[in-house]
């Protein structure tokens, strides 16, 4: 990054003063300005009217397109009632923010037995996506292989032209 890119910081990453003493997390996600480096680890941005130093890893440059890619998730709804304790939903990721694919095996087990929804295909694979959120990781299992999960991430659109 350059100084004076606009840099997107995630939900949840630590602000720390010049002298690394803690300030406050963010509470939802936001739009700094990138300062320069502030060591090995640190960047200094300017958010809300104040200089902070975050880790560098949890500041991204803002692009001026973020293409979201749709997926379908595996959600657990805890039902007892009914029997079918997951159901599907189609869920918007930013690809930048995937840090780790992994196959979940457990999930096809569970898809095998019937469990997971009516009507969905036993050859189905599950992938487990961790997402970056700043200072900590959320998981969450789509439907897909991870190669298959990993091109879905890793498409460019193609351009029109007319």
């Amino acid at each position: 990054m350059r100084v004076g890119d606009l840099c997107h910081v995630p939900q949840g990453v630590y602000l720390y003063d010049n002298s690394r003493l803690f300030k406050r997390r963010t509470d939802i996600p936001t739009v700094g300005v990138y300062m320069g480096e502030s060591g090995a680890r640190h960047a200094l941005i300017f958010l809300e009217g104040q200089k902070f130093a975050v880790r560098k890893t949890n500041i991204y440059k803002l692009k001026e397109k973020v293409m979201l890619v749709k997926l379908t998730e595996v959600v657990n709804n805890g039902a007892v009632t009914t029997g079918v304790k997951y159901t599907l939903r189609e869920v918007m990721i930013n690809p930048e923010h995937v840090i780790m694919i992994r196959e979940d095996h457990r999930m096809g087990v569970l898809n095998e037995q019937g469990a997971i929804a009516t009507g969905l295909s036993e050859d189905h694979s599950f992938s487990k996506l961790t997402i970056n959120r700043g200072h900590s990781g959320s998981d969450i299992v789509v439907i897909g292989s991870p190669a298959i999960v990993e091109q879905q991430l890793n498409k460019t659109p193609a351009l029109l032209r007319g």
